[in-house]
């Protein structure tokens, strides 16, 4: 995948078998999801949980996310949660999902596969 003009690694995906578009953060803990999209995907919204974000502590919902696809790599059960706070369309990848893969990076290309 190409980094955008802002630096960043966007792709499209699934959840659930339904197409998202991810933006790739692996400062994030777990999957983040904005509430809109939540509600799309038809996610079940847990337990309050108090996160610390770029903009200070907030208050998000807890999910497991059935599947999670992008090209051929596919996980089951994946920790995620739901943000009311997020706007958007974009869901936010983070380290539930990217710890179990490889990374590499060249120049403003990044290589994701299974290891």
């Amino acid at each position: 995948m190409i980094r955008n003009r802002s630096g960043h690694y966007v792709v499209n995906g699934k959840i659930n078998n339904q197409t998202v578009t991810f933006l790739l953060d692996t400062g994030a803990t777990h999957v983040s999801v904005p509430q809109k999209i939540a509600q799309k995907l038809g996610l079940k919204r847990g337990q309050p949980v108090n996160v610390q974000t770029a903009a200070g502590v907030i208050t998000t919902y807890t999910t497991v996310l059935d599947s999670i696809s992008i090209g051929n790599i596919v996980m089951g059960d994946v920790k995620g949660g739901i943000n009311p706070f997020m706007k958007g369309e974009q869901i936010l990848l983070g380290m539930s999902f990217l710890k179990h893969l490889t990374l590499t990076q060249r120049n403003d290309t990044l290589t994701i596969s299974i290891p």
